[in-house]
């Protein structure tokens, strides 16, 4: 038995929904709940549920959160959970690591929401038969890499990380045939070797490039490095690079110009004049590039899990 409610104006999934016991597949679009609390607690009674997507156009407070967690905890049928946020509501969401999945669980999407790092559960034992990976993780640590690299029916990874990543050992994730990274090229290491050579059943990489914040030169190393390492494998996986967010980039005399911005702050002759506008600069600087990084992942985030090259397999060079 399945039910699946459009987002459509009027549409709403009705209450009660609990009491669909024989219930497996569960999808929900856009504005389609009408009570995201009662939805919460109702879910967890879906015991039969093998698939649960669910997109949430607004904004939960934390207890929603927790109750919706919890019901998930007793769904130990479940095999697909895919949860889709608006990508100006929920920017982060704790609580990941207290979730134990369902051994035969398949797939796990949650995106447009950051966790705070690699939930403890993803490792061999815990999800053996996981094949498909899709998260945003605000921070990664090495032994993060080290329980990815162990899982083996994952064949499918979607990661976006400001963290730097790199897989050393041969043989890591032996099914691996798709993979696709969020990359900012202004933060140190996205221009190194990751190891793909390590990945023996690479067949598609994607790399979603944001610019903003980033000079010339090192958008142009990270792409070529990305296409050198897609080259280099064994396999010559499809690969396609994209870039975002290029008219954010710093102009090549930008560092020049906060180099003599200092100066005058610092002149002996005490000009008050250059001071004010250099204390000016710095106090508005800052706030435009957090206004424009919100503003290019509220813009380019879907391209990451959808964009149709990576779907058809299909290379796209610059």
């Amino acid at each position: 038995m399945r039910l699946h409610v459009a987002g459509r104006p009027g549409v709403r999934v009705p209450m009660g929904v609990g009491n669909l016991s024989s219930l497996q597949d569960l999808e929900l679009q856009s504005g389609s709940i009408k009570s995201k609390e009662d939805f919460a607690m109702e879910v967890g009674k879906l015991m039969e549920l093998r698939i649960l997507k669910i997109c949430v156009y607004y904004k939960i407070d934390e207890g929603t959160k927790k109750a919706l967690l919890e019901s998930l905890c007793g769904l130990r049928r479940l095999q697909n959970l895919v949860i889709k946020f608006d990508r100006n509501t929920t920017r982060i969401w704790e609580g990941w690591d207290h979730w134990e999945p369902p051994l035969r669980l398949r797939e796990f999407h949650i995106f447009h929401t950051d966790l705070p790092r690699l939930p403890a559960w993803v490792y061999s034992m815990c999800v053996p038969y996981l094949s498909k990976l899709q998260l945003d993780v605000l921070a990664m640590e090495a032994r993060d890499l080290d329980m990815l690299s162990m899982m083996p029916a994952l064949r499918t990874l979607i990661l976006r990380t400001q963290q730097r990543i790199s897989w050393t050992v041969g043989g890591s994730m032996p099914m691996l045939v798709e993979l696709r990274l969020g990359l900012w090229a202004s933060e140190d290491g996205a221009a190194s070797d990751v190891g793909l050579g390590h990945l023996p059943l690479l067949n598609h990489i994607m790399v979603l490039l944001y610019c903003e914040g980033a000079m010339a030169r090192q958008v142009e190393e990270v792409d070529a490095v990305w296409r050198r390492m897609g080259n280099a494998h064994p396999n010559c996986p499809a690969i396609a690079v994209y870039r975002f967010g290029e008219l954010l980039m710093k102009r090549d005399d930008d560092q020049d110009d906060e180099e003599i911005s200092t100066k005058d702050h610092v002149d002996e002759n005490g000009d008050d004049e250059n001071s004010a506008r250099t204390k000016s600069r710095t106090m508005i600087q800052p706030k435009k590039r957090m206004r424009r990084r919100r503003r290019l992942r509220t813009n380019l985030e879907p391209a990451l899990c959808t964009h149709p090259v990576m779907l058809s397999g299909e290379s796209t060079m610059r």
